[in-house]
């Protein structure tokens, strides 16, 4: 099997794009990780979904861990209240967000080539482009998986 049959286009943001809006494309797509486009188009970098979770908990809680079973469900709305107010590009800039830059893989490689690919720095997704950089999608570690496992859904 070859990159180019792994390729998903998923939903992509810009730095415009509110915190709590990136949040809802990964939740609803089940991303690992979404991807951040230009004003073009083209694929800059990628935010990894536990970075938004993190700056949703209180930095008390991730300050000391035990005080996460006191925060009730009531509480639950102040989770979202800095992804509700910034944009992405505001949470980089003040670097409470880090953005990755994942390999980049061909069509025409193999699905161990995109495994290493993937491996080489522990990335959940990774870009395909064509050899003139086009952006073509992403591939996500399910569907590596799937194909690696022989699942008949990838």
């Amino acid at each position: 099997m070859r990159a180019e049959h792994l390729v998903g286009l998923v939903p992509t943001i810009t730095r415009d794009t509110s915190g709590i809006e990136a949040a809802v494309l990964l939740a609803e797509h089940r991303l690992p990780a979404v991807v951040i486009v230009d004003a073009r188009g083209v694929p800059e970098a990628v935010i990894p979904g536990y970075q938004l979770l993190k700056i949703a908990v209180p930095a008390y809680v991730l300050e000391d861990p035990t005080l996460a079973h006191a925060y009730s469900e009531e509480d639950a709305d102040e989770l979202t209240a800095t992804l509700r107010v910034c944009t992405v590009g505001t949470l980089i800039s003040d670097q409470q967000l880090s953005t990755l830059r994942p390999p980049q893989v061909l069509p025409d490689d193999t699905v161990m080539e995109v495994a290493m690919a993937m491996l080489s720095g522990k990335f959940p997704m990774i870009l395909c482009t064509d050899r003139a950089g086009t952006y073509l999608g992403t591939i996500t570690l399910s569907r590596v998986l799937g194909a690696q496992a022989g699942s008949e859904s990838v």
